[in-house]
């Protein structure tokens, strides 16, 4: 399976409601908005593993769990780039931590 050369993301337009700003001419600057959102999505999905995998291994062997599970969401956002998306008043992340034994 070959990887897409671009991924174009709809972005929200306050004038005209939700448009695609590659049909409305603009096509490089939703090109280079959707490039960088999506990169900063992926470092976000990396800096979390990585967040939890050095937490697991700090933990002593009676207490760190065989799996853990991290489920959060991630807005995309033309100005801001990619943000960990806002469940009412606050951010979410769920935790599942299990043990077989």
């Amino acid at each position: 399976m070959s990887s897409p050369t671009c991924i174009l993301i709809e972005w929200p337009n306050s004038e005209h409601g939700v448009k695609k700003n590659f049909l409305n001419g603009n096509s490089e600057t939703n090109q280079k908005q959707s490039k960088e959102a999506i990169n900063m999505a992926m470092n976000t999905i990396k800096v979390m593993a990585e967040l939890v995998n050095s937490t697991m291994i700090t933990m002593n062997d009676k207490a760190r769990p065989d799996e853990a599970e991290l489920e959060f969401g991630i807005a995309l956002d033309a100005e801001n780039g990619a943000l960990i998306a806002k469940v009412s008043a606050g951010a979410q992340i769920k935790v599942r931590l299990k043990w077989k034994s």
